[in-house]
């Protein structure tokens, strides 16, 4: 997987469940790999829903684990059948995304930070690509100054998910906001210790480049500040973003391609109404709404 250029979040991701499964072989009297049969694997998926109390997805994310580990082991004549043959995979759960921020609630947030000082200038920049690009808080991270091309209103996300690149539209707007941030950063990478080409530089700690905590906490905190009393973290900026395309008539497979999506069916969910959306359609159509 490191050699097909997954993330290290994903390589931590699929070794946990890898581990967490042996480990509940072990403790299960299963001390030898050829030795795990299909009714353990089924056991631990219950044990996983009723002792861990895991949703749905996440069951569904371990099965996946376990299914291409075995399958690994049996491509590579370690063993003779994968235990995980047969298997259903667990349901998905009918669930519509969280209730995503209103173009006023974005307007607030990116009003918030200062336009006069340098932190404030760098937090502005970030938010205004977020919802331009929809970007995930991991391609934010990744992103350096020669993948901009803002004469053109481009960016290039090199490290998507599962190493996949694509080229993504800047808005007006946000190649401003980066125009103004630039000189700033500039700035910040002389004070460093080391060179770097990183876009998003701390203002602080030896001015290294920003990891995704940062990123995310720049998000948190001008959320907080704009006064909202829920959660707002990176990744709804990300469903913002994708909703507020496809609410004012984007096409469902320009959306796809915009957030890297490799299959259509995660980018459906954008399209299921709010039940903001049901109620204005009640009000504006019922023939006595006014009752």
């Amino acid at each position: 997987m490191r050699a097909r250029c997954y993330s290290w979040h994903t390589l931590k991701g699929r070794s946990h469940s890898i581990n967490d499964f042996l480990a509940y072989a072990e403790a299960n009297g299963v001390k030898v790999i050829d030795a795990v049969k299909r009714e353990l694997i089924l056991r631990y998926l219950v044990h996983l829903r009723v002792e861990k109390k895991l949703k749905n997805g996440s069951i569904q994310n371990y099965f996946s684990d376990l299914k291409n580990f075995f399958l690994y082991l049996e491509k590579n004549e370690v063993l003779t059948a994968s235990p995980c043959d047969g298997i259903k995979r667990p349901k998905d759960e009918d669930r519509l995304p969280a209730a995503v921020l209103t173009p006023s609630e974005v307007h607030k947030i990116l009003l918030t930070p200062s336009p006069w000082r340098p932190v404030g200038i760098r937090d502005r920049a970030l938010l205004e690509i977020l919802y331009s690009t929809g970007l995930r808080a991991g391609e934010a991270t990744h992103l350096q100054v020669s993948d901009l091309d803002l004469k053109s209103g481009l960016v290039r996300v090199n490290k998507g998910k599962g190493g996949r690149g694509r080229i993504v539209p800047l808005g007006k707007k946000a190649c401003r906001a980066i125009e103004r941030y630039l000189p700033i950063r500039q700035k910040w990478v002389r004070k460093g210790k080391t060179p770097t080409d990183a876009l998003w530089v701390a203002s602080q700690a030896r001015y290294q480049p920003m990891q995704i905590p940062g990123i995310c906490n720049i998000v948190h905190r001008n959320a907080k500040r704009a006064g909202l009393n829920r959660n707002a973290g990176a990744h709804l900026w990300r469903h913002t973003f994708a909703t507020h395309l496809l609410r004012n008539g984007a096409n469902l497979f320009a959306v796809q391609k915009l957030l890297g999506h490799q299959k259509i069916k995660n980018t459906e969910i954008y399209t299921r109404v709010s039940i903001e959306d049901v109620q204005q359609t009640q009000l504006r159509c019922h023939p006595r709404r006014t009752a």
